[in-house]
C-alpha cells in the first residue's frame, strides 16, 4: 500500500513512475526495432515478386515472338 508519497516497499512514487517510463520507452524502442524489421522483410519479398513478375513478363514476349516467327 502506499501512503504519504511512499510505496510499501519504502520506494518513492516518483520512483515507481520512473521505472514505469523507463520500461515502457524500452517497450517503445523494442517494438519500433521489430516494426522495423518486419518493414524490410515485407519490402523485399514484394520486390521479389515484382522481380519474379518482369522475368515472368519477358518470357512470355520471347515466347509470343518465337510463335508469330515461326
Amino acid at each position: 500500500m502506499r501512503s504519504g508519497g511512499r510505496s510499501a516497499a519504502g520506494g518513492s512514487e516518483l520512483g515507481d513512475d520512473a521505472d514505469v517510463k523507463s520500461s515502457m520507452i524500452e517497450q517503445n524502442v523494442e517494438l519500433r526495432r521489430r516494426l522495423d524489421e518486419e518493414r524490410s522483410g515485407y519490402r523485399r519479398k514484394l520486390q521479389m515478386y515484382q522481380d519474379e513478375q518482369q522475368r515472368q513478363m519477358q518470357l512470355v514476349e520471347k515466347l509470343q515472338a518465337k510463335v508469330v516467327c515461326n
